[in-house]
């Protein structure tokens, strides 16, 4: 069970993904992670991510950083996706909040390195043991977030406090 769900991560969704980043040509994935930054974030965000790239680029870290790249967005994906489906689920329903919240509440006191153990039993030292380590470490803290936005989308407009530093409140 546990190499199938391997497996498919990362036959789906790492290994296509690297390939895809790994294979084009620096300057291709340079100029896309310049135009993410500047359209994210103007001229100053872009200029560090220069920086950045030609300090990867120079030290001649470009792979893995590709690598490492992959790695984070598919963990934030992840995280993302899973953080929506249980958040919602918190969020319109108290059983579900009751149910899923001490889970939750657990992974977020317990240290990295007692979840840690057993996954590298499970999995071995490998680029999926990063990622799902990643994972239980961000999706408490996604999740909650998620239940807390579905839970105050709910309350009619005139009900919602305005926060006292906004025009709005005034």
């Amino acid at each position: 069970m546990t190499n199938a769900f391997k497996d498919f991560i990362s036959g789906g969704l790492l290994n296509p993904l690297q390939s895809l980043m790994s294979d084009l040509p620096w300057w291709v994935m340079a100029a896309v992670l310049l135009a993410v930054a500047y359209l994210l974030g103007g001229w100053q965000p872009a200029a560090v991510t220069f920086v950045c790239e030609a300090v990867i680029l120079g030290t001649g870290l470009w792979n893995d950083a590709m690598v490492t790249l992959t790695m984070t967005l598919v963990a934030t994906l992840l995280v993302m996706l899973i953080a929506m489906v249980l958040g919602v689920a918190m969020g319109r329903g108290r059983r579900a909040d009751t149910l899923i919240r001490p889970f939750l509440d657990g992974f977020q006191t317990i240290p990295a390195f007692v979840y840690l153990v057993p996954a590298l039993a499970l999995f071995a030292a490998s680029r999926f043991t990063a990622i799902m380590a990643a994972v239980a470490y961000a999706v408490p803290i996604a999740t909650k977030l998620v239940a807390d936005g579905v839970r105050g989308s709910h309350r009619p407009r005139s009900r919602r406090p305005a926060p006292p530093a906004s025009p709005a409140g005034r």
